[in-house]
């Protein structure tokens, strides 16, 4: 029976309820709607979902389906139960569990199917004698083609290496037979080896190349027989009691260390892999004596793979050992460090404060000059070198700020221009703090973008390296990836995945702040753990997206920090709250942030010193008065004729600064800045410049005294210059 129809009456023997939970745990089966159970488990079956499902398997999920795999036999119909699994998985010693519970589970997600003849009951049934019969189940066919050839990092059985191609089967019949002419108790041949000689009888319509071409494929046929049979004498000889361990203490030196190396990745590089070696020569190497004992099967002239037989016996007989039931635990303080709640909430709201005061001073920058972008796409490194010397911050600080507030909406493409412009200023400045920092943090959650591949470049993470040397397996299609950074803004950084990646790396660093995920803190002390042991915490939960988290989570980590989610390393509540409630996160921001002040300090320096966050409205005053010099929200401001020149330029007078400065300074106002203000206001407008489109000038002052004078000239806003002007 096909995978298909077997899921299909497996669906339809399923409860209401059971159906919901399906449905809940793999959306795709339900969106569109399908007509029947027939085309629910085609679906089903399709790689794309099974792909999805299986990225959302635990490790220990994941091993025991690999398991199930390896130990089943779909063409066949040889299914698998707990009690046949149990030898096959070796659970780490602190807790041993049984399969049972997650095979329910593989088989509640629709990835096994019960064998023919069980009830679809979960609870085990009775055998004739009256005794318990355990669940046997069947992957799914097409789970053996998304896993891969090399599932749970175990390679392909002699017989299907031997099948591969004409060599690798010529290769293992040669190395049988030194096999057995070295001594050991291979099974003996089954006699149909390949005659070279030319059949001596043809049919006499047949010319010599049909005769010819017979005959070849008749001897590729019996080589073909010679190399299967071959492998499955190594096989059965390998399986033997007691074969294992002669060959290990008659191996070289550094055999193996070797071994070793192909415990979690079959496939390795070796020159002269197709080399005839014999097994009874003395002083082999770890190489040779591996390929002459059938412990390494080539592949082609530079690749080899150990069989599954051979991984199966490196790991003690067991396919997962260990077999991963439970998450990481942490080490020591390199994983798990303790960070005091104050500390943490310091850091946090620091951050938060910071964050908003740089995206008030983007916005302005870019308000006043706005951020052009690449013919190829996004922004390059001089324009963002420009935003970064304007808020004196480094390149890849602004980076982030500009892709925080196209985020947020705050900066938008115009198409005309290609340039990003400001969107919305005046509505964000006058929202209070928290507000901005839910936009803002909202904005960031639900971002398709990974902001920190900026510069990085696009490419991949490197894959599992194959023992011996870099290289993939033969026939193995390599990913188009490139090196070329990524620009600001640019499409390259765009990943849909982002906002499932925070949701599930938030999720996680909540599980690891709490009982019993983490180890007991030190009294009046919150954990923090390393980035590396969040990646390998979320790996555990989804073994199959290791590389994404790898990828993504610790600019993921460094991006929470500056918007507060984290302090010092740790979760802090306005992280805890943000994904499920931002509406209470910012709350909690509310009460936790200083108020703004609306006062600062006058120094007769002809300086102003803030002691903390200003208003808005106080602070964009101040700025048109002064320049700010240095960084945070305690800046010093200094004023000049330049600065107070401005603020007349832009329809101040004396009177209203110096009433402004009164009002917000905590200190009064200092003779020497009333007199630079004074000073620089009598003296502002004495001169002034302007530009005229035309002129006309005549010999005639009495006729341009007649123009003057004449209301049809009225509109052209005619002034005189001099008599003749």
């Amino acid at each position: 029976m096909s995978s298909i129809r077997a899921l299909a009456d497996d669906l339809a023997a399923r409860s209401d309820d059971e159906l919901r939970a399906l449905f809940a745990a793999r959306p795709d089966l339900c969106l569109p709607p399908v007509p029947d159970f027939s085309a629910l488990a085609a679906r089903a079956c399709t790689r794309v979902s099974l792909q999805r499902a299986l990225e959302k398997l635990s490790r220990p999920e994941l091993e025991l389906m690999e398991t199930v795999v390896l130990a089943s036999d779909v063409d066949r119909g040889t299914a698998v139960d707990a009690q046949g699994l149990a030898p096959l998985l070796v659970p780490v010693a602190r807790s041993p569990r049984s399969p049972a519970p997650l095979l329910q589970r593989l088989h509640a997600l629709g990835l096994l199917v019960r064998r023919d003849g069980q009830p679809p009951a979960a609870e085990p049934a009775e055998n004739n004698d009256g005794g318990t019969r355990l669940p046997a189940y069947l992957p799914l066919a097409g789970l053996v083609e998304v896993l891969g050839p090399y599932p749970a990092g175990m390679g392909r059985t002699h017989r299907t290496l031997a099948g591969l191609n004409p060599q690798t089967g010529s290769r293992l019949a040669a190395v049988a037979d030194s096999l057995r002419r070295a001594g050991h108790a291979l099974p003996a041949p089954t006699g149909n080896e390949p005659d070279a000689d030319m059949p001596s009888a043809a049919a006499p319509a047949e010319d010599g190349k049909a005769i010819a071409a017979r005959a070849a494929a008749g001897q590729a046929a019996a080589s073909a027989e010679h190399g299967q049979a071959a492998a499955a004498a190594i096989e059965h000889w390998l399986g033997q009691p007691g074969v294992w361990s002669t060959l290990l203490a008659a191996a070289p030196a550094k055999t193996p260390e070797l071994l070793e190396r192909f415990r979690s990745s079959p496939v390795g590089a070796v020159p002269q892999a197709m080399r005839t070696v014999d097994a009874a020569a003395p002083d082999l190497q770890p190489v040779p004596w591996l390929l002459a004992h059938g412990l390494l099967v080539p592949l082609d002239e530079t690749h080899v793979e150990l069989p599954r037989a051979v991984g199966l016996l490196l790991r003690g007989g067991a396919v997962a050992n260990p077999w991963h039931t439970h998450p990481p635990e942490a080490a020591g303080p390199a994983d798990m460090r303790p960070v005091r709640p104050a500390i943490r909430d310091n850091a946090a709201f620091a951050a938060v404060a910071e964050t908003l005061r740089l995206v008030a001073e983007l916005l302005a920058v870019a308000a006043d000059a706005p951020v052009a972008t690449l013919r190829a796409g996004g922004v390059g490194v001089r324009e963002v070198k420009r935003v970064a010397d304007a808020l004196h911050v480094d390149a890849a600080d602004a980076g982030w700020l500009l892709e925080l507030t196209a985020a947020a909406g705050l900066l938008v493409l115009d198409v005309d221009t290609s340039r990003w412009t400001v969107h919305g200023a005046e509505a964000y400045a006058a929202l209070d703090r928290p507000l901005q920092w839910q936009l803002l943090a909202t904005a960031w959650l639900e971002l398709g973008r990974a902001p920190a591949l900026v510069a990085s470049g696009p490419g991949s993470t490197p894959g599992s390296a194959s023992a011996g040397a870099a290289g993939p397996p033969p026939g193995a299609g390599r990913a188009a990836s490139s090196n070329t950074p990524i620009n600001v803004l640019a499409a390259e950084a765009s990943r849909p995945d982002a906002p499932a990646v925070r949701r599930r790396l938030l999720a996680a660093l909540a599980e690891l702040a709490a009982p019993p995920s983490a180890p007991e803190p030190a009294a009046g002390t919150v954990p923090a753990p390393s980035a590396g042991f969040v990646i390998a915490y979320l790996s555990w939960q989804s073994p199959r997206l290791q590389r994404r988290f790898e990828r993504l989570v610790p600019g993921m980590l460094e991006e929470a920090a500056r918007l507060g989610l984290l302090g010092s390393g740790a979760l802090t509540e306005l992280g805890l709250l943000l994904a499920e409630d931002p509406a209470a996160a910012a709350a909690v921001l509310d009460e936790k942030l200083p108020a703004p002040l609306s006062h600062f300090m006058l120094q007769a320096d002809l300086t102003a010193v803030a002691p903390g966050y200003l208003e808005p409205s106080v602070a964009r005053e101040l700025q048109l008065l002064s320049n700010a010099e240095g960084r945070g929200p305690a800046a010093v401001h200094r004023f000049s004729a330049d600065s107070i020149r401005t603020a007349l330029d832009a329809g101040r007078d004396a009177a209203a600064i110096l009433d402004f400065l009164t009002r917000h300074s905590a200190t009064g106002v200092p003779q020497p800045l009333r007199y630079l203000v004074e000073d620089t206001a009598a003296r502002h407008g004495t001169v002034r410049v302007g530009s005229a489109v035309s002129y006309l000038r005549s010999e005639d002052a009495e006729l341009l005294d007649d123009l003057l004078a004449d209301p049809r000239a009225a509109g052209l806003g005619l002034r005189r210059l001099a008599p003749t002007v």
